[in-house]
């Protein structure tokens, strides 16, 4: 690895997309492999619009893997994922994503669109730190989200 570049996990997934789950909509950032810039939608809040663009998603792609970043590791959107296992979930916690907010726009404004931007960006710039969505304990893998120490246990 060049220490100049950070490490992608583009290689390993035919798309990255960062998903901001807001109480009336979610916003969508999509990076798909060889595009070079982002996706971004949003998505009307409804349990059946979610199912609906998961199964477009897995379409798109053939089902190959493809990241989802998240500022949770559970609820009914992460739910969702698992469900998915072409899905890989790399959970950040809100604090996170809140201070990389804060350096990115320092008013700290909370916008959907440009936290989705955010938390793709912490996955494609920090994916080494970033860790998975165990589905078998549904719970993060060892290791902690970026900005954090691994967990103790």
């Amino acid at each position: 690895m060049n220490p100049a570049q950070p490490e992608t996990p583009s290689a390993d997934f035919a798309a990255l997309v960062g998903l901001d789950w807001g109480h009336g909509a979610h916003a969508i950032a999509l990076q798909a492999g060889g595009v070079t810039a982002p996706e971004t939608s949003t998505l009307a809040h409804s349990a059946e619009l979610l199912h609906r663009w998961l199964e477009q998603l897995e379409q798109r792609f053939g089902g190959r893997p493809v990241a989802v970043v998240i500022e949770s590791s559970k609820g009914a959107a992460v739910y969702a994922l698992i469900e998915r296992p072409w899905i890989t979930i790399y959970p950040i916690h809100p604090a996170t994503s809140s201070r990389c907010r804060a350096a990115f726009r320092p008013s700290g404004a909370k916008d959907d669109t440009p936290d989705a931007l955010v938390l793709l960006s912490l996955l494609q710039h920090t994916s080494t730190a970033c860790a998975r969505f165990n589905r078998t304990t549904k719970s993060r893998a060892r290791g902690g989200p970026p900005g954090r120490g691994p967990p103790q246990g």
